[in-house]
């Protein structure tokens, strides 16, 4: 047996076929990883595979208890997958892989990349071909990553999940390598694509290419309608990165399929994607591909097409006020409204909005015309006024237009190409709804801290003009009920969230301090809406420190080494903006001398150029930590100031974030000490809060870090993906409302999220004057190139007036919401409730009989129809609204006594 790598691993007979018969039985292999990046791997002798054959890998691995780092590494050579987060149990993986057009024979491959200590394979590993079976739409199939919906038809590859380098629309690829979700090109390395469904025509195409890297050469794009005669649409270099989508020439419609072609003259190139966008004729059509693969010679029975799920909902309620040529529903805040979905089948007498007074709440009114409509507005009819004749003014009630982008390239395989809903922009005249499409309003109330408890009513009028140019007018009754409470400036759970001012200079076009300063208002103004603590509410200005004694310390005499604190401009943006807003937390870290850094980089620690080490390195950061914490002190902020210098560290970097936690333990014990980083045994001790990433939170470290007296936040990015609930666009509507009661439930104190406002990317918009409109590429990107996901980091919209960062005089419109920022807001109001009631409670509790007592107390549990685990609850946002109202009605009770 030919020695491949540092050991050999024993395999059983094979057949003489070019292709495998019988499942490869393996033996037991174990990889010693050093944390190096060359990785350790052990492969097998190269083994026959058919051309263009599909090969299920099957196996058990975990790692000794001491062990850890990135990856485990699996698959053909060339063709790898990684599995990440080993556990110390055996856990099973399976997954499948496409192998080129030219491989006749190819090694198994099993390694680790920048892992310490020993990972295992368990020896009942196997290998086996597959043959890949899809779902039946009409006289054509579909498999996973194509979907019909209307009359477009969308592919998106989805190399992920079970299926990696293997598509029903790949018809081969040579000259390539693979890594889990991206394609490397060698030098002449081909893919070809065949895109449409049979029995429906093409009428038109666009073509997007997804690339992380591109270093040398050229890939070149060309399509055929016959796979002899290709025309080049577009040819890539590494100055071209920000062209992502490519319209095909109507010359090539209409046609049945369209054959693509990517290509490459050197290697150097990366894709992480490509997607297929084109309409077809035919009868509008809901599908949603699938694929399924079974072992050569095994039978699969023949299996449709789903209708996808986000717009299988059958929520919601038809609402008086409709009109033959207009049907009017109502729908929760917290579902997502399809462009195609269905019409509900249930009634109700009116659309309604329960909420505390000095609290915001929404609800959706959707349209749904039978015939073209233009011109359509949505306005509150009158006053809301209750049955004595108590009136909530008009000014509490907004009424915004639901938005969609276009997802091209999903967040993750559990969601697909298509129009997802989130911006929120206000209504602008001469809105059209097209027939057979919905259009949601969304209608939020806050009631003012005066308002009386009751139900309020009046009507929604919706407005237009018909097809043939009549002009409409539609009237839906409308309720507000307001509960006997008032819902607190200030919330309970802390919140830190990224707010950029560069993209808000960038697309407002701010040319002036005062400009800034009047558009930076309308942004703290937005995040407070949202109950979201900005890192800084100072955005324009920062405090200072001037060091007496510098030059004499330079020469050696360290005796007058004083700092000169300017905290005056910083002041006055915080006192203005926790004054106005309400801010419950602050980030601090540059400045105090303590060094930083993130997973990429690190800043060593120093102070006016002194290093760490020196003696008047440690002079100075004594007076500067104890000079700055006594100023917080002194402004009532210290409890609200995060020390956070560190960012998800390595584990490479345990000592360096120790030493800095270490510094200030020592001079400043009273600053909260917080990391982005699940507990580790080498930083036990250091921080004293704690905030790992959703997934990463074990419930028995943190047990024990709580009952050392340390606390926990989490957070959400790029990370997690679904079954985790997300920050994505194309998530399901409730993720980031149930993720506070998740936080309620798990005992977490506060939330982080890197960014509000990431409208764009260097690496996908180089050029500043045309940077990313994110209406119309809903992905976030890193720096990279690489896609984070659709909506990460961007809660808010620029206004619509700036959405292309192109316009010359400033911008003072506000920012746009978004419903997922909505969704948010609203999480954080339904963790106030617990809190409330549990403060209720304490205070009030004794004065309650003992089973209205019991009753209350159980509110206090998130209920399993919500939330069970992590990755299990529930997507409809039904039984969230149910126990919020049992929460309020106790709230109101108790603030009666």
């Amino acid at each position: 047996m030919m020695i491949l790598g540092v050991a050999v691993v024993a395999i059983g007979a094979m057949t003489a076929e070019p292709c495998f018969g019988e499942s490869l039985q393996a033996a037991d292999i174990t990889i010693v990883g050093d944390g190096s990046d060359k990785g350790t791997a052990q492969f097998t002798d190269p083994l026959p595979v058919r051309p263009n054959g599909c090969y299920r890998f099957s196996f058990n691995v975990r790692r000794d208890p001491n062990a850890g780092g990135a990856c485990l590494t699996s698959g053909f050579r060339g063709l790898n997958v990684d599995i990440h987060k080993v556990k110390t149990d055996w856990t099973p993986h399976s997954y499948v892989v496409a192998v080129a057009d030219d491989a006749k024979q190819l090694p198994v491959r099993f390694g680790v990349w920048r892992v310490t200590g020993a990972y295992h394979v368990r020896g009942d590993w196997k290998v086996e071909e597959v043959v890949p079976h899809y779902a039946t739409c009409g006289a054509g199939e579909l498999g996973v990553g194509e979907t019909v919906l209307g009359n477009v038809y969308r592919f998106h590859s989805v190399w992920a999940g079970e299926s990696h380098t293997h598509s029903r629309t790949l018809t081969s690829f040579k000259r390539m390598t693979f890594n889990t979700d991206r394609f490397d090109f060698a030098a002449k390395g081909e893919m070809n694509w065949k895109f449409g469904l049979k029995g429906r025509k093409l009428q038109n195409g666009c073509i997007d290419v997804t690339r992380g890297y591109h270093k040398y050469g050229k890939l070149v794009v060309e399509v055929s309608a016959d796979g002899q005669s290709w025309q080049t649409l577009q040819v890539f270099d590494s100055e071209t990165n920000q062209v992502r989508s490519i319209d095909v020439p109507q010359t090539f419609f209409p046609c049945e399929s369209l054959l693509v072609r990517l290509s490459a003259d050197k290697g150097g190139i990366r894709i992480h994607g490509i997607g297929f966008t084109g309409r077809i004729d035919g009868p509008q059509t809901a599908a949603l591909g699938e694929t399924r693969f079974t072992p050569v010679g095994e039978a699969c029975p023949p299996f449709a097409a789903q209708v996808p799920e986000f717009l299988r909902a059958t929520t919601g309620a038809r609402l008086p006020g409709s009109a033959p040529y207009l049907t009017l529903w109502g729908e929760s805040s917290g579902s997502k409204v399809a462009r195609g979905r269905k019409v509900p089948s249930a009634e109700a007498s009116e659309l309604v909005v329960r909420t505390a007074r000095n609290e915001a709440e929404a609800v959706q009114l959707v349209l749904t015309p039978a015939e073209d409509l233009s011109s359509v507005a949505v306005a509150l009819e009158g006053e809301l006024a209750d049955e004595k004749g108590r009136r909530l003014d008009a000014a509490a009630v907004d009424v915004l237009r639901v938005g969609y982008v276009e997802v091209r390239l999903p967040s993750s395989p559990a969601s697909i190409p298509g129009l997802y809903p989130d911006p929120l922009p206000p209504q602008t005249p001469g809105l059209a709804v097209a027939a057979g499409w919905n259009q949601p309003f969304w209608v939020r109330v806050k009631p003012p801290k005066d308002a009386a408890a009751g139900v309020y009513r009046a009507r929604l009028a919706v407005t237009g003009r018909r097809a043939d140019g009549t002009p409409f007018a539609c009237k839906v009754p409308f309720a507000v009920e307001v509960f006997g409470f008032t819902f607190p400036d200030a919330t309970t759970c802390r919140t830190s969230f990224g707010l950029y001012t560069s993209y808000i200079r960038q697309y407002h076009r701010l040319r002036t301090v005062n400009d800034r300063v009047k558009v930076y208002e309308l942004y703290l103004k937005a995040m407070a809406d949202y109950h979201l603590s900005p890192y800084s509410p100072a955005l324009e200005s920062g405090w200072r420190v001037r060091w007496k004694g510098l030059k004499e310390a330079k020469a050696g005499d360290l005796s007058k080494l004083e700092p000169e604190f300017d905290f005056a401009a910083w002041d006055a943006e915080m006192e203005s903006a926790f004054a106005k807003y309400h801010f419950n937390s602050f980030r601090v870290g540059g400045g105090l001398g303590l060094g930083g850094g993130d997973s990429n980089h690190r800043r060593e620690p120093e102070i006016a150029g002194f290093k760490e080490g020196t003696p008047a390195y440690d002079i100075m950061l004594e007076k500067l930590l104890k000079g700055f914490s006594a100023h917080l002190k002194e402004k009532g902020w210290r409890d609200m100031a995060i020390v956070y210098a560190f960012d998800e560290p390595p584990e490479s970097d345990n000592a360096f974030v120790m030493n800095g936690f270490a510094k200030l333990k020592r001079h400043v014990p009273e600053l909260t000490r917080f990391l982005t980083s699940p507990v580790r045994r080498d930083l036990v001790g250091g921080p004293n809060v704690w905030c790992p990433v959703a997934p990463d939170l074990h419930a028995q470290c943190a047990d024990e870090r709580r009952a050392a007296g340390d606390k926990f936040w989490w957070y959400v990015c790029t990370g997690p993906k679904p079954p985790y609930p997300g920050l994505f666009t194309d998530n399901p509507g409730v993720d980031l409302r149930v993720w506070l009661w998740q936080s309620w439930a798990e005992g977490i104190e506060g939330v982080l999220v890197w960014s509000t406002n990431i409208w764009s990317s260097k690496s996908k918009y180089p050029d500043n004057d045309h940077p990313q409109n994110p209406y119309e590429d809903a992905m976030s990107w890193n720096p990279k190139g690489r896609p984070w996901g659709n909506g990460d980091g961007r809660f808010f919209y620029p206004p619509l007036a700036a959405a292309d960062g192109r316009v010359q005089p400033p911008v003072f419109d506000p920012p746009v919401g978004s419903v997922r920022g909505e969704m948010l807001r609203d999480g954080i109001e339904d963790y106030e409730y617990f809190a409330m009631l549990k403060r209720l409670l304490a205070a009030k509790g004794a004065g309650l009989d003992a089973n209205t007592r019991q009753e209350y107390t159980k509110l206090l549990t998130v209920p399993t129809d919500v939330y069970r685990t992590l990755t299990d609850y529930n997507r409809d946002p039904a039984a969230m609204e149910t126990h919020r109202l049992r929460l309020a009605r106790a709230i109101a009770a108790l603030t009666q006594l």
